[in-house]
């Protein structure tokens, strides 16, 4: 008897092959826009409608793994070369991005679980990856060696390749996000002695005054700046993209990547009108002179980038060539190596250790939520409160101070 009545999604049927074996076939439906189905063989026709019974059910449960021959090495590659590279083209995701999951893709992802076939991952296969790095890696770079791992089977899940994603059932990773080096007071103070007279000195100076990111400073225009006003319009971000290959496979230029500054900022939160002191519009003025300078040094070799911060001849500047420079200064000023975003850190620092409460720093600091502010700087304010606690007991009672 033959039936016009199409499967559904669910459904399948049991059928002998001309090789002897018996084949259930389930229907899986629609997947990522095409009709799939699943097959399963046995040697007699009741193992086999067993198996498409125990299938269905695991279908409706959503246990079903769809394709068992999968690597986690194969699906890692194509992940990167195909889902991610889309996404890049479709702007949903920044090129450096990408980089980075493909550095961490090639690095550690596939060496370490790439053999493993991606319907027989567990989450205890994630655990004792994670286990097997911690020795020779931050907890911040197991923080991210998961998270790729983790949006890979996301994806891998909403393709129907896998019914559930095993990382998130692994063990987080915890991490600290508390600043554990920051620069202190005083040795802003000799920072800024040492500062007088060095090309880059009111940079150093704006970054640490107004907290801005570095990105942010480099990104400044002259015509973000109004002295008169005395204000400075943050809106914009200098950013490293990477150039797309010629046809011929050589990248224009001779580098990989290129400077260019974003419109967009960070976050929402990150556009803002800040006020200028006027030590502040005194450093800048003294800036304004001396770019002047090197523009007429620079003759027909000057970019006129309209940048507040440049090169000797007007061009934006790198930003890892302004870390080891601003490294090179904190060395001279007797502070040992120092990174630039350190500056930031210690803005929130000095404000916190003034007395000013942490949801005025996270406005100061322009952070997305109040939430990231007491994460970072929790532990700083504490400090604060037990030195004023301190100050109290010793001038009440004559205590000592507490530990």
């Amino acid at each position: 008897m033959t039936h016009n009545r199409r499967r559904g999604r669910g459904e399948g049927s049991v059928f002998r092959r001309s090789d002897g074996r018996w084949e259930a076939r389930l229907d899986l439906g629609f997947v990522n826009g095409k009709r799939k189905a699943k097959s399963l063989y046995a040697r007699t026709r009741k193992e086999a409608a067993v198996k498409l019974r125990v299938a269905e059910t695991q279908l409706a449960s959503g246990a079903l793994v769809l394709d068992e021959r999968l690597t986690v090495a194969q699906w890692l590659e194509h992940w990167v070369k195909n889902v991610l590279s889309t996404r890049v083209a479709n702007g949903a995701l920044a090129d450096r991005t990408l980089d980075s999951y493909n550095d961490t893709v090639r690095l550690h992802l596939t060496p370490g679980r790439g053999r493993h076939r991606l319907s027989k991952l567990e989450p205890a296969h994630i655990d004792a990856f994670i286990a097997s790095k911690r020795a020779d890696h931050s907890a911040n770079s197991l923080r991210i060696m998961r998270s790729t791992m983790r949006k890979a089977l996301q994806d891998a899940q909403r393709l129907g390749l896998v019914p559930r994603n095993v990382v998130a059932l692994s063990e987080p990773v915890k991490v600290s996000r508390k600043v554990k080096k920051w620069i202190r007071l005083d040795e802003a103070r000799e920072l800024l002695d040492s500062l007088l007279g060095d090309r880059l000195g009111a940079l150093y100076v704006l970054i640490l005054s107004l907290g801005l990111r570095r990105g942010e400073a480099l990104a400044l225009a002259w015509t973000d700046v109004d002295l008169d006003k005395r204000r400075v319009h943050i809106h914009r971000q200098l950013k490293r993209v990477r150039n797309q290959p010629t046809a011929d496979g050589h990248y224009p230029g001779g580098r990989k990547t290129r400077l260019i500054i974003a419109e967009q900022p960070k976050t929402d939160e990150s556009t803002a009108t800040l006020p200028l002191t006027d030590r502040l519009v005194e450093l800048l003025r003294r800036q304004k002179i001396r770019q002047k300078h090197e523009r007429l040094a620079a003759g027909e070799r000057w970019s006129d980038s309209g940048l507040v911060f440049t090169t000797p001849i007007g061009t934006a500047l790198d930003p890892d060539n302004l870390g080891k420079s601003f490294s090179d200064a904190c060395k001279r000023a007797g502070l040992g190596h120092r990174n630039l975003h350190q500056l930031r850190h210690s803005a929130a620092s000095i404000l916190i250790a003034q007395g000013l409460p942490l949801v005025e720093v996270s406005r100061f600091l322009r952070h997305t939520t109040y939430g990231i502010t007491a994460d970072i700087y929790t532990h700083l304010d504490e400090e604060t409160r037990r030195s004023a606690a301190n100050a109290m007991g010793e001038a009440l009672w004559g205590e000592a101070p507490a530990g």
